[in-house]
């Protein structure tokens, strides 16, 4: 409702209302600020979810009203606390940038509505800095931006927006600095908010570690997930009146499912893009697992060696092939700070105690290529060499044994994270716990399978009849052992 257009009774009344709603705020007052202003359910209970809730976390699909909430709410508190007090808030993004470049998107949101015409700027030259108060007013209206890995501790303020804080705009997101950015959403920003105070967080999740899926941090805030598509049978959508069932496809064809599906359907950015899904991996997970020290019976066994860079660690897996033909981890290691000459020891011990039958080592960089020739690394291990080919063909082995139920692994945090770090192009993201290393020591470890089951299966050959100039392909069957 635009001011100009209501008597002074009208206003005085609106104004009453708005104050104790922030629906009615939004709906008519804030929404001066667009042209059109588009409305509906699920901004009435984005306000109502806000508004009742002192601690909310919202994981929300992309464009469906999740900062201009936050803006709104801070447009609000300026609204109702006009002559009560100042009022000190802090806006966090991924980056400080990011954080700046929402607070001038609020401000020239505010300086177009005319119900905010009396609204004085007391930081006209500082853009990405909101210090206001109203006409006649004492009384200051702050809000502050900062980055989630670079601010000063020690804050204590109203309340705290969180925006996006997983969100890097350049780089897929180290797993190391999700860790980080959780481990200073619970130390600090957590406790900023006075105890009266607020902590209103919305973003797009990036892993199954960021802190929207930890029960333990989320215990007290209230969180909703807010996917575009709420119903795809009966084709319901979240926000009808913005983003349309067609509109949302079309969508989806143009950036494809995997980008689709984490920026509207809200799900893990990691999980759309790795090789694997989590939930396939945590079906081969047995969390009873115990792993081994030596071999307990004759049962065939394979390793595989993921030889890391100086920065990186290498990996080694054992695999023993069970009775009831599953590949079931034995042993594995992240060789943290280990030169290489103490590997190949280790690595010869490991052969030795599990008597080990098959094994292939990265030999791309060439780091083991001394010791094998001086006859230091043990014969068990084949040198291979990464290229496109070898690593789909490898990658797409390992896939085939996930899908039988063929492979059973620990439950082990770090070799999890690790295969799944591995997207859908085989490339890894970079961090301190690993580049993929036990994503490709199993896949070569389990070229044992691939090795094996060429000895089980019958070979195509052609065969010359009496007649040459008739030719049949006929299956010969190998004078070999059947392999179990």
């Amino acid at each position: 409702m635009n001011p100009n257009e209501l008597s002074r009774k009208q206003q005085v009344e609106l104004d009453k209302k708005a104050q104790k709603s922030f629906w009615i705020f939004v709906r008519d007052i804030f929404s001066e600020s667009f042209r059109p202003f588009v409305g509906g359910k699920h901004v009435k209970k984005t306000c109502d979810f806000l508004e009742k809730n002192p601690k909310t976390a919202r994981i929300s699909a992309k464009d469906h009203f999740k900062s201009t909430s936050l803006y709104a709410h801070f447009a609000w508190l300026m609204w109702k606390f006009r002559e009560k007090g100042s009022i000190e808030c802090h806006y966090f993004s991924y980056e400080r940038n990011m954080a700046a470049y929402h607070l001038r998107k609020l401000k020239d949101l505010l300086s177009l509505n005319p119900w905010f015409a009396s609204l004085e700027d007391l930081k006209k030259r500082a853009e990405s800095i909101i210090k206001y108060s109203w006409t006649g007013d004492p009384n200051e209206y702050i809000l502050k931006p900062h980055g989630m890995l670079a601010f000063k501790r020690g804050i204590h303020c109203a309340g705290v927006y969180v925006d996006d804080p997983f969100q890097d705009p350049e780089n897929k997101l180290d797993p190391v600095k999700v860790k980080k950015i959780n481990r200073i959403f619970v130390t600090q920003i957590m406790d900023m908010p006075s105890k009266d105070g607020f902590l209103h967080v919305v973003g797009t999740p990036q892993t199954n570690k960021d802190f929207f899926f930890d029960d333990n941090i989320m215990s007290r805030f209230e969180v909703l997930k807010l996917p575009a598509i709420t119903n795809f049978v009966k084709k319901e959508v979240l926000w009808p009146e913005h983003m349309s069932w067609e509109e949302l496809i079309k969508r989806k064809q143009e950036r494809g499912t995997r980008i689709f599906n984490q920026e509207y359907l809200c799900k893990p950015f990691s999980e759309e893009f790795s090789w694997f899904k989590r939930e396939r991996i945590m079906k081969c997970v047995d969390a009873e697992l115990v792993l081994q020290h030596y071999a307990a019976n004759d049962n065939i066994r394979t390793i595989g060696v993921d030889v890391g860079k100086k920065v990186h660690p290498t990996h080694t897996i054992v695999f023993e092939l069970k009775d009831d033909n599953r590949w079931t981890t034995v042993y594995h290691e992240f060789m943290d700070k280990t030169d290489y000459k103490m590997q190949v020891h280790k690595l010869n011990d490991i052969i030795d105690c599990f008597n080990v039958n098959y094994g292939w080592y990265d030999a791309t960089r060439g780091e083991f290529e001394g010791f094998e020739e001086q006859g230091l690394l043990s014969r068990i291990l084949k040198p291979v060499k990464f290229t496109s080919r070898s690593k789909f063909k490898w990658a797409a082995n390992f896939d085939r044994i996930v899908t039988e139920n063929r492979i059973v692994l620990p439950n082990d945090d770090r070799l999890i994270s690790q295969i799944l770090a591995v997207d859908s192009n085989l490339d890894a993201v970079e961090s301190k716990d690993g580049h993929g290393e036990s994503f490709w020591s199993i896949a070569l470890a389990l070229q044992a399978d691939a090795k094996l089951r060429k000895k089980r299966e019958p070979v195509l050959k052609t065969v010359i009849r009496k007649r040459p100039d008739i030719r049949e392909k006929v299956f010969v069957k190998r004078h070999r052992p059947l392999f179990r």
